[in-house]
């Protein structure tokens, strides 16, 4: 006799690393008026793909059709460790950052994208196994869907301030994929909607990410890309502004200082990367990132002189 799905689609999540699941009906989407405010502001810098694709950002349904379910994963970046470090040298928190090298965020190192679809091909395995009429298709943050919002309505956690992801249980240094099916699965939250919300009122009297933000990017209205770190020295190709470059320090390629404070991740943060500037250029983890980097290496060389 076979167990309940829900039972060993959580068996299967485990096996591979996941460490946070839940499943929800694949209904219409209901703050997509809070990203076309979040546009409006400006607040996207050079993100302009964040502006297409609004319809298929208002239903799974657009991006696999007769959807019924979305399974939402939370893969810890402990997960992706070694491969995560391949190269790098590594702080504890409070060391400083010796001269002539650069933090990188704790994501970077390793494409999370190839990780996360590898691990997400073996839970579509399973789906073909349990439900072999149904169709699903395993999303990374590539596909219009917007992963946040589901993850909170799977009860994954809340979203804070900082805008990110953040569970009761394991911070908010973690990543998220989904699964969207045209199975029908019962529904499984591992914190329910009062619960988040007592979180999000805690979080909103908190503020301790918005104080600590090196350039001021954090505010009621968003986080604002053309100030935020991780995006200037990721997602901006142009040059940055003076006061910002000062900002960055010593941070090469991201910035994790928001999670960093969030008291939520008190004894859950992993350790820091640090990579030798003269390095950063021909490092395979920025192969693709080409002058962008070699702006942050000069931008962190000026700083620490």
């Amino acid at each position: 006799m076979r167990t309940n799905p829900l039972d060993a689609l959580n068996r299967c999540a485990r096996r591979l690393d996941f460490a946070a699941l839940g499943v929800v009906p694949a209904t219409a989407a209901r703050y997509g008026h809070l990203l076309r405010a979040w546009l409006e502001a400006g607040f996207a810098d050079e993100m302009r793909y964040m502006e297409v694709r609004e319809q298929a950002r208002s239903h799974p349904k657009f991006v696999l059709e007769n959807v019924r379910s979305v399974v939402v994963l939370g893969l810890p970046i402990e997960a992706f460790t070694p491969g995560r470090n391949a190269g790098f040298a590594t702080l504890e928190a409070g060391e400083p950052i010796p001269k002539g090298f650069g933090e990188v965020a704790r994501f970077a190192g390793t494409d999370y994208h190839w990780v996360f679809r590898e691990k997400l091909r073996e839970m579509l395995r399973w789906f073909g196994e349990w439900f072999p009429e149904a169709k699903s298709r395993a999303v990374v943050d590539t596909a219009p869907l917007p992963e946040r919002e589901w993850a909170r309505r799977a009860g994954l956690g809340f979203v804070g301030r900082n805008r990110m992801l953040i569970s009761p249980r394991l911070g908010s240094f973690f990543l998220l994929g989904e699964i969207l099916t045209t199975a029908e699965l019962p529904e499984y939250r591992e914190f329910e909607e009062s619960q988040l919300e007592a979180w999000e009122r805690c979080c909103q009297d908190c503020g301790r990410c918005l104080k600590a933000c090196p350039t001021g990017a954090i505010s009621d209205k968003g986080v604002d890309s053309r100030r935020c770190i991780a995006c200037l020295t990721i997602e901006h190709h142009g040059e940055i502004a003076p006061d910002l470059r000062r900002a960055m320090g010593s941070r090469l390629y991201g910035c994790d200082v928001c999670q960093e404070v969030c008291h939520h991740n008190i004894g859950r943060i992993p350790t820091r990367s640090i990579l030798e500037l003269s390095q950063a250029a021909v490092h395979p983890a920025f192969a693709r990132a080409g002058e962008a980097v070699a702006r942050n290496v000069r931008i962190v060389q000026d700083n620490q002189k």
